[in-house]
């Protein structure tokens, strides 16, 4: 681990990241902290797609604050993640930054992560989802459909095809993301390998939900109506707040959410270092035949 050089979080950037012109919306959305915080940053999303520099997109002020992408201090579960990209060509491939929706400067200012590895804490974040929960690149290649309910800027669906998944991957989330999404995606080279919508009756079972504090921060009548859709999927991956605007979760996965498995094992993983809102933890559910 001494490879590796932790410079977010201790060094003020030098370059700012660019300011929307809704800036005080977001600010006031994130006093809040209630269910029209989404709201409020919707209108955000949406006024910034359409006046600031797409191909900067990742240096928005609303998308580091939210954040979409994120940035912050090297954990241990993270670090793991480096740690198998160094010792594995496809993992490092996949967690490489593609140098896409930033620029140079935006990279070496805002988002370096290591000296000798072109990488952001988004994409170490989004691999040790996987890695942490146990889903290796042969359960990649073997999944033939992955639901993402909320996808920030859309690395997961980046890091899976590049580890070898072939599948129809579908993305559920608000359309001013899904826009971002969509930009990203195309330039990735992926135009009709990913699915976008932000209607949940246009979602089915899927081998793969994903879902990392995103499911969990939705009202329940929407949880209930996406469990409809995808309830009978074969395997969760889901991160979530014990508690977040005002829902207890950890009340609903226990009581309402876990009992609806008869056929899947259950586990749950601690996230210590992520102590806010009541406590974080995954939610991993294997359908017992695929464990």
């Amino acid at each position: 681990m001494d490879r590796f050089v932790y410079t977010s979080g201790i060094e003020q950037p030098l370059q700012a990241p660019i300011r929307s012109n809704l800036s005080d919306l977001i600010r006031e959305a994130k006093q809040k902290n209630d269910s029209t915080y989404w709201s409020s940053m919707r209108k955000v999303f949406e006024e910034d797609f359409k006046t600031l520099p797409l191909d900067r997109f990742k240096a928005w002020e609303s998308t580091l604050s939210v954040p979409i992408m994120v940035r912050g201090r090297l954990h241990y579960y993270m670090g793991r993640s480096l740690s198998l990209a160094y010792k594995d060509n496809e993992w490092y491939k996949a967690i490489e930054e593609p140098m896409v929706g930033m620029s140079e400067q935006d990279y070496y200012q805002l988002f370096s992560l290591c000296d000798d590895y072109r990488t952001t804490m988004n994409r170490v974040q989004q691999a040790a989802h996987l890695i942490t929960c146990g889903f290796s690149k042969q359960d990649i290649r073997s999944f033939k459909s992955v639901v993402e309910l909320g996808a920030g800027v859309g690395d997961m669906a980046d890091i899976m095809i590049k580890l070898g998944f072939d599948g129809k991957y579908s993305i559920y989330d608000f359309p001013e993301l899904n826009n971002i999404q969509r930009w990203y995606h195309n330039k990735l080279g992926y135009e009709g390998r990913v699915y976008y919508t932000d209607d949940y009756k246009n979602l089915c079972k899927s081998d793969l939900v994903i879902a990392t504090w995103s499911f969990t921060e939705m009202p329940f009548d929407l949880r209930e109506q996406l469990f409809e859709s995808i309830g009978e999927s074969n395997n969760w991956l889901i991160a979530y707040s014990n508690q977040i605007f005002g829902m207890d979760n950890n009340k609903y996965i226990q009581e309402e959410f876990i009992p609806r498995f008869k056929n899947h094992d259950i586990r749950f993983i601690d996230v210590p270092f992520m102590p806010w809102d009541g406590g974080t933890k995954y939610l991993v559910i294997r359908r017992n035949d695929t464990v």
